[in-house]
């Protein structure tokens, strides 16, 4: 596990004690107010909530879009799954791609992209997409600039359990989705 998966995984695991026992006095942390939206687990079991598509099912035949990720080798299994997502009515939507695998130490490695809708060459400028740990610290982002085709946050790995949410924002404009490994 490299220095990155660690940092990672320690920030999306949970917060220090003294951190809890302030939130008792305090609002209810990220965490208690999270609903749990996605839980990749089942996407491994076939099972998927509402607005998670297969590309195809979502998009119908599209040699023109390229979904690939970035990395080493392609050994292991996938599960990838797509959802549209308008982030208000004058920007155009965008596809949220979560890429899902399972690693030989049971947990999961996790990629994500935000790609132009269909008939949009490029994402709105500015827009952000966030990890955010179940604390709400951001773990990772990025941002597209004014002509990027898409955006990835880094890979990243968690164990079972553990939660997590993206937000995709463009200047007023912003959604979430919350997700449980």
């Amino acid at each position: 596990m490299n220095w990155l998966d660690r940092l990672c995984e320690r920030r999306l695991d949970g917060q220090h004690s003294d951190e809890r026992q302030n939130e008792q006095v305090q609002e209810p942390s990220l965490s208690e107010r999270m609903q749990v939206g996605a839980n990749l687990s089942q996407w491994l079991q076939g099972m998927f909530e509402t607005g998670w598509q297969a590309i195809a099912d979502l998009l119908g035949p599209e040699p023109d879009l390229a979904f690939s990720f970035r990395r080493e080798d392609e050994a292991e299994p996938f599960i990838q799954r797509v959802k549209r997502i308008q982030l208000s009515a004058e920007l155009p939507s965008v596809m949220l791609v979560v890429r899902l695998e399972t690693t030989a130490d049971d947990r999961r490695q996790i990629w994500v992209q935000v790609l132009p809708w269909q008939g949009s060459a490029y994402l709105p400028a500015g827009l952000s997409l966030v990890l955010l740990s179940v604390s709400g610290e951001v773990i990772q982002s990025v941002r597209a600039g004014s002509q990027s085709n898409y955006i990835q946050l880094r890979r990243f790995k968690c164990a079972l359990g553990t939660q997590f949410r993206l937000q995709i924002a463009v200047a007023d404009a912003s959604v979430t989705e919350d997700f449980v490994v």
